[in-house]
């Protein structure tokens, strides 16, 4: 069973600030795309790691068991609307916030190496 992706735990890492209800400004854009692209980077890794784990055999080879493992992959990994597949949306969803606010950086008179470096630089702490 999967419990995690080896980061020390199975929890979403916290948003910038403990909370979902932030405005971005010029004083806070670049550090709340960092905390957006982290977490879309661990719950990119998330999926990769539960995906294989998500994968069901049947219990035994009657044709309830057979069924109930479609029923199970198809719901979990393989329907355009899975619990994968809404997940990978989701990260999809964090990485284009990213984009955007990047361009609002670049709005804001931030340079590509400003930006480069506010998103690849040290691991800021979790607050």
């Amino acid at each position: 069973m999967h419990e995690g992706n080896g980061t020390g735990g199975t929890s979403l890492p916290s948003a910038a600030g403990g909370s979902a209800g932030f405005k971005v400004n010029e004083d806070n854009v670049l550090q709340i795309a960092r905390a957006v692209q982290d977490q879309a980077k661990w719950l990119y890794a998330e999926i990769d790691a539960c995906s294989r784990d998500m994968q069901t055999e049947p219990a035994r080879q009657d044709p309830v068991s057979k069924d109930v493992a479609k029923a199970l992959n198809r719901k979990l990994v393989d329907d355009p609307d899975s619990y994968i597949n809404r997940a990978i949306a989701y990260a999809e969803e964090l990485s284009q916030a990213v984009e955007q606010m990047k361009a609002a950086a670049k709005t804001y008179g931030f340079t590509d190496q400003d930006i480069t470096t506010a998103l690849n630089g040290p691991v800021s702490p979790r607050v």
